[in-house]
């Protein structure tokens, strides 16, 4: 009987074969299952995967049994093949960071004239109560403006050595604080009065007796305030929401003031100056006679 013993240079070689083949990271093919393949590391535990590139530039996949623990094989960029022409590619950090919202003041600053026309459609096809607003709007400075015309005198041309500061132009504007028409020509630091505070329902008014009880909306509504100031107490000053404004300033014609309709934006520099008006105390007489 023969014995063949094999060579100790073919032994050393089959070793090295097999180290390489545990070792030797393999390249996925261009197709995407390949690429999850082997980006992944599937195939389950105890089953490591081989990849052998056949005569057409495929990789083909075999699995086989291994002792060893299951790892995630890399993946070379090199052999991923780039985007089709015209892509576009958002970077990771831009899609995870949240998208903040601009300021009232910086739409209105930045938006173009066709932007705030289809805004100011949207915000009236969503609510009918915008459209009464914009025509009790419109309405107020078409009527000033007629008065205006009405009263208006010819120009005259001052003289080449006159002192006297030029007056502003006119134009008709409604204040967003007080919701009045306006001339800015006639605008001082005293032509607006009106209510910083907010304004609170007082229950006990005889008002709330007529209102529906199934009414779903809260006493502190809008609509209520708008119909009924006088059912109201201001915050600020403790008078009734029909009352004159107790703070006087400048009519406002941008956002930028902290009644309850400006939103809370901050003011600017030229329109903090604002003075409180101080009423006069009231003193009841004494209808009961002195006992002497």
């Amino acid at each position: 009987m023969c014995i063949c013993i094999p060579s100790r240079n073919r032994v050393q070689r089959k070793q090295t074969v097999s180290e390489t083949r545990n070792q030797t990271p393999f390249l996925p093919s261009k197709s995407p299952f390949s690429q999850k393949l082997f980006a992944t590391g599937a195939g389950g535990e105890g089953c490591r995967l081989y990849g052998r590139q056949n005569a057409s530039g495929e990789l083909t996949r075999m699995a086989s049994n291994a002792s060893a623990p299951l790892l995630p094989l890399p993946v070379s960029v090199s052999h991923i093949p780039p985007p089709p022409q015209g892509t576009i590619i958002i970077p990771p950090q831009i899609l995870r960071t949240p998208p903040s919202t601009p300021s009232i003041q910086e739409i209105l600053t930045t938006s173009t004239k066709l932007e705030l026309q289809n805004y100011l459609s949207a915000l009236l096809s969503s609510d009918p109560r915008n459209k009464s607003r914009l025509q009790s709007y419109h309405k107020k400075c078409s009527t000033l403006t007629a008065t205006k015309r009405l009263l208006q005198q010819p120009p005259q041309l001052p003289a080449a050595n006159s002192t006297r500061k030029r007056k502003a132009e006119s134009q008709i504007l409604i204040c967003i604080t007080c919701f009045a028409s306006y001339d800015e020509a006639d605008n001082h630091v005293e032509a607006c009065r009106y209510h910083p505070g907010r304004w609170e329902a007082d229950l006990e008014h005889d008002v709330w007796g007529d209102v529906d009880e199934n009414d779903p909306r809260e006493p502190e509504h809008e609509d209520f305030f708008n119909d009924v100031p006088e059912a109201f107490i201001m915050d600020c000053c403790g008078g009734r929401g029909d009352s004159a404004g107790c703070v006087v300033d400048r009519h406002v014609s941008g956002f930028g003031g902290e009644g309850n309709g400006s939103g809370g934006i901050p003011l600017s520099p030229r329109h903090r100056r604002r003075r409180r008006v101080v009423e006069p105390e009231r003193y009841e007489e004494d209808e009961e006679e002195d006992e002497y």
